[in-house]
């Protein structure tokens, strides 16, 4: 007998006496909607019920929509393992073999307790600009994974969301719970690997590949959530905006695969506070190590903030996020010099007093700085004196330490051998009187500045390199006295002669813009859609591509290689699909009452998602479009017609599809619709030029604008919209009555970003990656051949380049979340290309 559909564990949740062997959920409900049916939370392979004792204690009882080997011993084990732990972070669970009855079979179910709280991405975006929150939320994180270690257990999947912070047992206190076990490592399992890889925005770039099932798996993603924490005390809300997609902590695989090339990692580093520094340098340390050797962050960081690298690993770091080290530079010998006045921005510095001139000072061996840096920013106050009035000092900048006497050369050769390995790093007083000296000597011949080499020692890991310390001026300096005495001049006044006007300073040459990638096919193949043009889309394994004239076809993502004949039903229709999390992928063919959804890589069936009706449209707009969130949660339903185009306003509604009450109820002139990538808002977009976003699932209006009518013949159309939905993929005139064609646009106002003119194709769709990096554009037509732009966001500067032959029509094109690979498809000939992008 076949496993049952969700709608088959739903009927039976709602006859708990029968459906039920255990006696306390016989005595349960099931929690309903406003329509009278239970809620399911979908999950990858399971559904999750919420059920009401008669002490009205609620749980949560799990039905696996699809079997699952060893299921049983799994369980089994990791209860044992939880329980001799007691850890105050998880939940307590029953495995019932005999779980719930459907179709007079008996299917395991999982019972806990039902847990409510905030999802860990929800949180920190809700307290990005609170640093004390987050400070505190890092602290309960390294006790959390403290306690993992310590006991040998590995939750296997730490992401956003399998963390929950949840109201503690006093007033005002939290907790952080984890939950979903179903890949959790204990001892007892050690050889009995779950087959489960992690969400891959949290895990070591090897772990999918090697499959790693050990107490290491957690190492990593350990310190990928503290790393985002710390890194959000110090950059705040703005930091989040940048790299939030609705999906993440900040990082992306991205980012794990290449840290070198992580415009994140080194954001981060460059903000030069020492914790980020020392979390993120190790981190992208890790990212080329084998798994082991992560760190374990409460040996790391035992009070929530690490110390500050040391001089190897700094050298390490910075070789992994490829970037240029600061180098120690030998000072020219000091001649004699009056004392120099500061300029104003060193008015607070406290000078060391300088040692006589035969004895020039050097910092010992293994010495630290003789200046360090104070901050005045609120968020650090523990690195200022408090109640000392200062002004706030440049942050390059380190304060004097004058209790700390500096030693003295004796003779050249010490100096020689201890110059290679010190970090030089002197007082600002010291280094304007050697400089001043340095300039007499050498009566204003240029100095030389010293190359940087790889191999040579950076300054000290705790602070920036200091900035250039500017030189005295010329008034200041002792002149040598004149060999002989000048007689007075007796042949009258002279006009004196003017100064010879000053050398123009040397002009920096302007910046070089490195040429665009030329992309080169990886692989070509043969997906015919009967000359129509094509839907196309990716995820991390799969092609799918389809047309109105011809079936779904997939191929694999990594060959090219078609795969088996997918489930997706009759001959034509291809183009008519929807993907959703977890690999599956919905049929959205119009006026229809259900939803079928597969699973992409088995296209086994997984459950149906009923339409509720919606009143009639007019004109043209007639049909009912119905498209779901990525989750599966909401279902927006709309009338439409089958041509794009202004219609009068007929009803949209956005419906839950756990009540199926509706949560939206509007019109529109039909248009398109767009969610964000956790399914908890959608933008509505027409093509009269009215843009709404909802949010989910409450159904409150979160922002809109209106362009206005479009020019005759043309249309507001948004093609693309990002994981986050801050930027929106557009083609249309926006404001303006000219100028129709391909844009950027802000997802908050509406605001034109970036205009792609000629020679762009004013037809041409702007096609954003879900993490909002970069974009592919069309150019007009050549001859024969049609040029593909891979562009930046939001500038719109070339990144690279593919040229692909065309029979006459525009290929559609697609890129991948990751900003990685673009495809493109010739509606023609059927072709369809994969580019690697760098």
């Amino acid at each position: 007998m076949s496993w049952p559909l969700s709608h088959e564990f739903n009927e039976a949740v709602q006859h708990p006496r029968t459906a039920f062997a255990d006696p306390d959920l016989q005595s349960t409900e099931a929690v309903v909607g406003a329509t009278g049916l239970p809620l399911p939370r979908s999950g990858n392979f399971a559904d999750v019920y919420q059920m009401r004792g008669a002490d009205k204690r609620d749980w949560a009882v799990k039905c696996f929509t699809r079997p699952v080997v060893g299921l049983a011993e799994r369980y089994a084990r990791v209860s044992e393992a939880l329980a001799a732990a007691n850890f105050p972070f998880t939940v307590g669970f029953r495995f019932l073999a005999e779980g719930i009855r459907v179709g007079g079979q008996w299917r395991p179910v999982v019972t806990m307790e039902w847990v409510e709280g905030l999802l860990l991405n929800q949180v920190v975006r809700e307290n990005a600009a609170r640093p004390a929150v987050l400070a505190a939320l890092g602290l309960m994180w390294v006790k959390l994974c403290k306690r993992l270690r310590e006991t040998g257990v590995a939750h296997a999947d730490l992401q956003h969301g399998n963390v929950l912070l949840v109201p503690g047992s006093r007033p005002g206190a939290y907790g952080l719970k984890l939950i979903d076990y179903d890949g959790m490592y204990v001892p007892a399992l050690a050889n009995t690997p779950s087959g489960e890889a992690g969400h891959p925005s949290f895990q070591h770039p090897a772990r999918t590949a090697t499959r790693a099932y050990s107490p290491d798996v957690d190492r990593f993603p350990h310190l990928v959530i503290l790393t985002a924490l710390q890194g959000l005390v110090t950059g705040g809300s703005a930091l989040w905006e940048r790299h939030d997609n609705g999906d993440n902590l900040l990082f992306t695989e991205a980012d794990f695969r290449a840290p070198h090339e992580s415009k994140l990692l080194r954001e981060l580093w460059l903000t030069g506070d020492p914790a980020v520094q020392s979390l993120v340098g190790r981190l992208a340390i890790a990212c080329g190590k084998p798994m082991p050797q992560t760190p374990w962050v409460d040996e790391l960081a035992p009070e929530g903030k690490p110390a500050p690298l040391d001089n190897d690993t700094y050298r390490a770091a910075a070789a992994a996020l490829g970037l240029a080290r600061p180098v120690p530079i030998p000072l020219p010998p000091e001649p004699t010099a009056p004392p120099l006045e500061l300029p104003d921005h060193f008015e607070n510095l406290e000078v060391a007093p300088a040692p006589s001139p035969e004895k020039p000072p050097v910092p010992p061996s293994g010495s630290g700085p003789l200046v360090q840096a104070a901050k005045s920013s609120p968020k650090m106050k523990g690195l200022s004196k408090s109640g000392s009035g200062e002004k706030p000092v440049p942050a390059a900048v380190r304060r004097a330490e004058p209790e700390r006497t500096p030693r003295t050369r004796t003779d050249e050769s010490e100096r020689g051998r201890n110059i290679a390995g010190w970090q030089i790093v002197v007082a600002a007083g010291v280094m304007l009187v050697a400089i001043a000296g340095a300039v007499l000597a050498l009566r204003n011949k240029p100095v030389e500045t010293a190359e940087r080499k790889p191999d040579e020692e950076p300054v000290n890991a705790q602070t920036p390199t200091p900035p250039p310390v500017p030189t005295a001026p010329k008034e200041q300096a002792t002149r040598p006295p004149d060999p002989k005495p000048k007689e007075p001049d007796r042949t009258g006044p002279k006009v004196k002669t003017p100064d010879p006007p000053p050398k123009p300073k040397d002009v920096p040459p302007p910046p070089v813009v490195p040429e665009p990638a030329v992309l080169k096919p990886r692989w070509t193949a043969t997906a015919g859609t009967d000359g129509a043009r094509a839907a196309l889309c990716a995820d991390a394994h799969t092609v799918m591509v389809g047309s109105a004239r011809s079936t779904l076809i997939t191929l694999d993502l990594a060959t090219g290689t078609k795969r088996p004949q997918s489930a997706w039903y009759g001959l034509t229709g291809g183009d008519n699909f929807c993907t959703l999390d977890d690999g599956r992928v919905a049929r959205c063919t119009p006026d229809e009452t259900e939803l079928p959804t597969w699973e992409v890589k088995t296209w086994k069936t997984t459950e149906k998602i009923r339409v509720p009706a919606i009143p009639a449209g007019s004109g043209t707009a007639k049909h009912a479009m119905a498209r779901p969130s990525p989750d599966g949660r909401f279902l927006l339903v709309a009338r439409t017609a089958s041509a794009p185009g202004v219609s009068p306003p007929v009803p949209l509604r956005v419906f839950d599809t756990r009540s199926e009450k509706a949560v939206v109820e509007t019109d529109w002139t039909c248009g398109s619709a767009h969610y964000t990538a956790d399914s908890l808002r959608v933008l509505v977009a027409e093509h009269g030029g009215k843009f709404r976003w909802f949010q989910l699932p409450a159904g409150e209006p979160d922002g809109d604008w209106n362009y206005g009518p479009p020019p005759a013949g043309r249309a507001h159309a948004v093609t693309s919209v990002n994981a986050n939905g801050r930027v929106i993929g557009y083609n249309g005139p926006a404001k303006f009555d000219a100028d129709s064609g391909p844009c950027f646009i802000d997802g908050k106002s509406g605001t034109v970003l970036h205009r792609f003119g000629p020679p762009y194709s004013s037809r041409s769709p702007v096609v954003l990656s879900a993490d909002g990096r970069a974009a592919a554009v069309l150019k007009e037509p050549v001859g024969a051949e049609v040029t593909i732009d891979v562009v930046g966001v939001p500038k719109g500067e070339v990144i690279a380049r593919a040229t692909v032959p065309t029979s006459g029509g525009s290929p559609t094109i697609f890129l991948t979340g990751d900003s990685r690979v673009l495809l493109a498809h010739d509606p023609k000939t059927g072709t369809l290309w994969r580019f690697d992008l760098p």
